[in-house]
């Protein structure tokens, strides 16, 4: 309940935001609809302040985002992901935290009979996502090994380890250009919602599976590749697709922005920008 009422707290405060643009004639937007043969023109929330709340406006003016207490948290759980993979804190940019990172979730409580997520398959999986040629090439100029997060349902030790076995397999090859350093997510962010409750900046009913969850959910979304293996439409053999698109568009960047390494790239989509998905 306290934590649905971060989402409720901010949706009442963007309508507030909304409300007071509408008064000062700032918000009004160009949506034209035609309704019994008339053009009408509405308002940024022209639904909210009616009594009559129907139809195709109902909610359509609400963007919800994350709490941002909540984005706080998880950019402290990516600074010390960094410090732990790195040893060192001078990869971080404290300005942007533009640091690229990839996300692998696995999900298996309730769909392994729909997608098959045995280390075997996961195996064949990564081998063949993490191995495309842009991939090795940008691998070979990079200075740091890639960050990539694990984040599971599963409970049994031994298959959480398997996994990080599997992604820490692809610096152990000789011809292999891609170095990376392979975290389970999930500790990490109990370890820093931990702390953080012993240093009293947080309440202790932090500590719950649904801010991880969530606090999981908002490093996906800043991740420069998300890798699932689910449901059955979320269960490819080989998305290495995925992969060489977000290093061709890093690469992409690198040229635009004229940096020297990845490492040095702006922010793309900030923090507070990052819409909510519950997907």
């Amino acid at each position: 309940d306290r934590f649905w009422d971060f989402l409720r707290w901010d949706v009442q405060s963007q309508l507030q935001q909304m409300l007071r643009h509408e008064r000062e004639e700032q918000s009004v937007v160009a949506v034209v609809h035609k309704k019994k043969g008339k053009a009408q023109r509405s308002a940024m929330i022209p639904a909210f302040t009616q009594p009559n709340l129907t139809g195709w406006t109902c909610g359509s003016y609400v963007r919800y985002r994350y709490p941002p207490k909540l984005i706080s948290l998880a950019q402290q759980v990516l600074r010390e992901a960094v410090k732990m993979a790195y040893g060192r804190n001078d990869v971080w940019n404290s300005k942007t935290y533009s640091i690229p990172f990839g996300f692998f979730h696995v999900r298996r409580t309730d769909t392994i009979q729909s997608c098959d997520t045995s280390l075997q398959r996961m195996k064949r999986f990564l081998n063949c996502s993490l191995n495309g040629p842009l991939t090795q090439a940008m691998g070979q100029e990079q200075p740091f090994p890639l960050l990539v997060f694990l984040a599971t349902d599963e409970q049994d030790p031994s298959y959480r380890q398997g996994i990080l076995k599997l992604l820490g397999t692809q610096q152990q090859r000789p011809t292999s250009g891609l170095q990376i350093h392979a975290m389970d997510l999930d500790p990490l962010i109990r370890s820093v919602l931990r702390r953080r409750v012993v240093q009293g900046t947080i309440p202790d009913w932090y500590l719950n599976n649904y801010v991880v969850f969530w606090i999981g959910k908002i490093l996906s979304r800043k991740s420069w590749f998300l890798l699932s293996q689910r449901k059955a439409r979320f269960c490819e053999d080989c998305a290495r697709d995925t992969v060489e698109g977000a290093f061709q568009n890093l690469k992409r960047q690198q040229r635009e922005q004229d940096v020297e390494s990845i490492w040095q790239l702006p922010d793309q989509e900030g923090w507070g920008d990052l819409e909510f998905r519950d997907e």
